[in-house]
Formats: structure tokens, C-alpha cells, sequence
């Protein structure tokens, strides 16, 4: 008997709604041992989007069974690979945007499970808070639009669960693709609404990925973040019944306050092969490459901005500093866009 024959899936798309009498019979077979394929997990997430009306439990077994399905029942077990990632992103979302709450906390729930996942997921994932920045909308925003330009303590805690779950068991700093989704919702955040919290996130983040490429010792991704990979989100936190409360990082006083480790040393040639090694077996299982975000890419993207915000000068700023060795371009550049802004 497979998990769906539990139910009757037309009666439920002709009336609209899930009821909590065929959550727990769904709940049964699966705690008893049923598995899912791909076509029962792709059902029930259509389901899940044929039924504006749902019980409350059904929220919370569908990220259970989801997660589970692709974290540890498609192969390789224990590991999201591109394809099922692709995969994920075609089912959770239309135009690039995750659609509802239950689907956002789907997404979060297999990042923060899964032992490794593509780069490309967690930018993804990031870039769902972009959106709710540039819109002032979206499942982030559920109940509470706001005007855009805005980024909130939850979606800030958001950001960092995103960061350390995918660079929780490696010493991979932020990827290009990630560095990317992260410059994106800095750059959707309107005049004055930055907050020291973002700051210390987005230059910690995209300043231990430059100082990295060029050869630099950085702390892993969890001490760069801050110690928050347990920090609950209150959106997803509801649909997988954690409670609600987190602290926040703390404020740059001062340009001289940003520094957070010292002068990063470099790495001997022995480190940065192993370093190097890490990132090709993280690429052979997950079948995607990794791209660093270099000062060289940093500059190009900077480049194009005719004023820097007061974050992007942070960020050349802390990485300068922090340096033991920088090409002169850079160090050029990084003091030539300091001035301009």
C-alpha cells in the first residue's frame, strides 16, 4: 500500500482543503515505514498547492516528508545532488519565487538537514529574502506586507541559517553564487534601512570568501555568521513547531569596529591544496562547481556602482585591513572607492 492511498486525492482537490482526519492517516503510514518516490512527493506537493484550505498539521508533515525524501531516500542518501536540487526548486516554486510558507520552511529544513548541498540551493534559498525586500511581499512577508526597501531581524536570522547550513560541516567560505544573492539583498535594502546586524553579516560573510581566495585563514562559516545555526525563524519555526526568540549579532561602533579576527594569516601551500581538495569532493558529490568570490570578482561588481553604500566601503575597508597580502589592485581599488563614496 503505497502512502497515497491513504486518502482520496480528487475528493480533496474538489473541495479545497485537507482536512485533520487525512493528515493522520498520512501520518500513520508514514511513521509505520512507508517511503516515498518521486511521484508520491510530487503529488502531494500538488496537493499542497491545490488546497487553499489546510489543517495545521499538514504544513508540519509536509516539510517532514519532503526533507526526508530527498535528503535521505534519493540517492545519495545523506546529500542533495544539482539535479534533485533543480528538481526541488521546479516543485516549491514559479518564476524563481518559493510560493508559500510551507514551502520556504521546505527548503530551509533541506539545507539545514542535508550533510551537503549544491551552492546553487543556497543561494536560492537567499534569494527568496532578496525578493521579500524588493517587494515587501511575498511568504516571508505572510500577514505583514510591508513597504519595500525593508529588511527585518527575521529574514537578517534567516540569511545566517542559510549561510552556516550549507557550510556547516566544510571550511568553504561563501560561494560566488551565494556572494552574488547576498550583494543582491544588500543592494534591494532602500536608503537608511540597513541595520548593524546586516553589516556584521554581509561583511563577515563576503569578507572571509575574498580573504579566502587570495590565500587568507578565515574561522569557518559558523563563527563567521555567529553562533546561530540553532537560532529559530519564526515563520518556518511555526510549521516545524520550534519556539520563537533569537539574538541578534552585535554592531560595528566605528569603521575600526568591523575588524573581527585580526590580521588573517596566509595559508601554507599545504593548506590551500587541502583547501582546494575539500572544494573538488564537495563538486564530485554534488555534481556542481564552486566558484570563489575573488577580489577580482568583487571588483567587478562594484565597479558598475557610481557611489558605494555605506556596507559595500565596510567591505573593502574590513577586507584591506584584514589582510596580511593583497594584489595592489586591489588595495588601489578598495582606497580609491572608499574616497569616492
Amino acid at each position: 500500500m503505497g502512502i497515497l492511498d491513504a486518502i482520496s486525492i480528487d475528493e480533496i482537490r474538489q473541495r479545497g482543503s485537507i482536512r485533520d482526519g487525512e493528515v493522520m492517516r498520512l501520518r500513520a503510514l508514514y511513521d509505520n515505514g512507508e517511503v516515498l518516490d518521486r511521484a508520491d512527493a510530487e503529488a502531494l506537493l500538488s496537493l499542497h498547492a491545490a488546497t487553499p484550505i489546510q489543517d495545521p498539521q499538514w504544513g508540519r508533515f509536509l516539510v517532514e516528508v519532503i526533507t526526508d525524501y530527498i535528503v535521505r531516500q534519493a540517492e545519495p542518501s545523506g546529500y542533495v545532488v544539482a539535479q534533485n536540487a533543480r528538481w526541488l526548486i521546479e516543485q516549491i516554486s514559479a518564476f524563481g519565487q518559493v510560493i508559500t510558507s510551507s514551502e520556504l520552511a521546505i527548503l530551509v529544513h533541506v539545507l539545514e538537514t542535508a550533510r551537503w548541498t549544491p551552492p546553487s540551493l543556497s543561494a536560492f534559498a537567499l534569494d527568496q529574502i532578496r525578493h521579500a525586500v524588493e517587494t515587501g511581499g511575498g511568504p516571508l512577508r505572510a500577514g505583514r506586507e510591508d513597504v519595500p526597501g525593508r529588511l527585518l531581524p527575521d529574514e537578517i536570522e534567516l540569511a545566517k541559517r542559510i549561510l552556516v547550513a550549507f557550510g556547516g560541516e566544510t571550511s568553504i567560505s561563501v560561494t560566488r553564487v551565494e556572494a552574488e544573492a547576498l550583494l543582491a539583498i544588500n543592494r534591494a535594502i532602500g536608503p537608511g534601512n540597513s541595520s548593524p546586524a546586516w553589516s556584521t553579516l554581509f561583511v563577515r560573510s563576503l569578507g572571509a570568501a575574498v580573504l579566502a581566495s587570495t590565500g587568507h585563514g578565515v574561522p569557518p562559516r559558523r563563527e563567521v555568521a555567529g553562533d546561530i545555526a540553532t537560532a529559530p525563524l519564526s515563520l518556518v519555526s511555526a510549521i516545524l513547531g520550534k519556539p520563537h526568540g533569537a539574538d541578534q549579532l552585535g554592531a560595528f561602533g566605528t569603521h575600526s569596529g568591523v575588524s573581527v579576527w585580526g590580521t588573517s594569516p596566509l595559508l601554507t601551500p599545504e593548506e590551500r591544496a587541502l583547501a582546494r581538495l575539500e572544494r573538488q569532493r564537495l563538486e564530485i558529490v554534488t555534481n556542481e562547481v564552486i566558484e570563489e568570490a575573488s577580489d577580482v570578482w568583487l571588483m567587478s561588481c562594484l565597479a558598475d556602482r557610481d557611489v558605494l553604500d555605506d556596507n559595500e566601503v565596510l567591505l573593502l575597508d574590513h577586507i584591506a585591513r584584514e589582510a596580511a597580502q593583497l594584489p595592489q589592485s586591489f588595495r588601489q581599488f578598495a582606497a580609491q572607492r572608499a574616497v569616492a563614496a
